[in-house]
């Protein structure tokens, strides 16, 4: 990789262009690659060859040079005077046999061109401090993940780029790595997001990281959900989101609430699942104070006794401007308390709405508590959008005519729900206290299971 940009530092743009290309896949020989005459090129060989052409024998001949001159004055205005003219004039007035009027024409031409030098000047040194935004925004031209990343590290190890460059060349490569792997490239990434509050002095960097830090912190909370279910402490990461939040708190919000999603929805749930592979002084940990109102709402509701909380929150649903996220996690919440609560009508509407509108931070527990209310309440549950889902379930009892025992919740949903058909209402319950311990259904099961018998079928 590092033969396509060596000597990138001070090489010209035309490099760091093939630099470019070579990890595109593009062909040295193709028809772009070859070398075309620009049209300032062409008027500068224009003007060298009437330099070269031209001799001052007579003062018509100055008379006629200058005023030939006055058809590339467009282009002397905005590109500047050649070296090749102004050698050439310098050249000519040395030369003794010059007629005498060509100095006068000289400084008269020289006058109206010498602000414009002035301007080009400036520009031209601009230039020299040469500018790679374009080259690091073409390597998302690079469909190859490494290659981009190749490219991206070749760029970053320039001296000379300036700050809005490192910005971009790191929030590229924080969108590769994290692409890449989380897990592989977890200290990377983080590295790379502490380092984000040393390249924001421009607004335009700003807006284009907030833009982007929603996603990258998606894929952070991920990461820990994943550490968790698989039982792997994850305190550290913990606080390196904190201290990501701290240092780009003066630019956007969205990692603290990053940070805020983790204490409300995994740290101290409402589900107290147990997690000894984490410290108790961490999970004992207050949250620190905070002023947003969507978590404030959170904290009411779970707060409030179940019938009020479930009537604040349709109050909240019903507002038009309602923009809190937070709320499909609440319904979720609240659907899991009125079903232990024995609130089945809500727990059906709650649980149904969470289902089909999924956060980052649903349960799987949901799932299986409306296949366990389709089973206990079938006539109330066959008017729901949930029983479809529920009966096509049912399909793969045929994988296990003879009732076997599993280890899949939904095999075993589906062997209650034949048992009870078959009127073994005290075998099913003992299925269903078996997922969900402490939920006793026996005189749901044993009333439904005379309803069957008492229907025809």
């Amino acid at each position: 990789m590092s033969k396509f940009f060596a000597g990138l530092e001070d090489a010209p743009q035309k490099k760091v262009n093939s630099a470019i290309a070579a990890q595109l896949n593009f062909s040295d020989d193709s028809e772009e690659d070859k070398p075309t005459i620009s049209n300032k090129e062409k008027k500068d060989e224009e003007v060298a060859k009437l330099c070269k052409e031209t001799t001052f024998k007579k003062p018509k001949d100055v008379d006629q040079f200058f005023k030939k001159l006055t058809k590339y004055s467009a282009h002397f205005t905005k590109k500047g005077l050649p070296s090749v003219l102004v050698d050439f004039i310098a050249e000519a007035e040395k030369n003794k046999s010059t007629p005498a009027i060509f100095k006068q024409k000289k400084t008269k031409f020289l006058e109206k061109y010498n602000e414009v030098e002035v301007i080009l000047n400036v520009v031209e040194e601009k230039k020299q401090k040469k500018s790679y935004i374009e080259e690091i925004g073409k390597t998302y031209l690079i469909e190859n993940l490494q290659k981009r990343k190749e490219a991206l590290k070749e760029m970053e190890s320039i001296s000379t780029l300036s700050e809005v460059e490192m910005h971009r060349i790191n929030l590229y490569l924080l969108s590769c790595i994290i692409e890449e792997s989380v897990e592989e490239n977890y200290a990377e990434i983080i590295d790379r997001l502490k380092k984000e509050k040393n390249f924001l002095s421009a607004e335009e960097e700003q807006s284009l990281l907030r833009t982007r830090i929603g996603k990258y912190m998606r894929n952070l909370l991920k990461y820990v959900q994943e550490l968790d279910a698989d039982k792997i402490n994850w305190e550290n990461v913990y606080y390196d989101l904190m201290e990501v939040a701290d240092g780009l708190s003066d630019v956007t919000d969205v990692p603290r609430e990053s940070v805020l999603e983790i204490d409300y929805f995994l740290r101290s749930t409402v589900d107290d699942v147990s997690r000894p592979y984490l410290s108790k002084e961490f999970i004992d940990r207050p949250m620190e104070s905070h002023n947003y109102e969507k978590f404030k709402v959170v904290e009411k509701l779970r707060d409030l006794p179940i019938l009020e909380a479930v009537a604040l929150y349709k109050q909240l649903t019903e507002k038009e401007n309602s923009t809190n996220a937070y709320l499909p996690k609440c319904a979720e919440e609240l659907g899991h308390r009125a079903f232990i609560e024995r609130d089945f009508t809500n727990a059906m509407d709650l649980l149904e709405y969470s289902y089909y509108n999924k956060t980052l931070w649903c349960s799987a527990k949901t799932e299986t508590v409306l296949r366990v209310l389709c089973l206990c309440f079938e006539q109330k549950m066959k008017e729901r959008e949930f029983f479809s889902v529920f009966k096509k379930s049912l399909l793969q009892i045929g994988d296990n005519l003879l009732l076997l025992k599993s280890q899949s919740i939904k095999m075993e949903i589906a062997r209650a729900f034949v048992f009870l058909r078959l009127g073994s209402y005290s075998e099913s319950h003992a299925i269903i206290t078996e997922i969900l311990p402490g939920f006793n259904c026996e005189t749901l099961l044993r009333t439904r299971a005379i309803e069957l018998l008492l229907t025809p079928q």
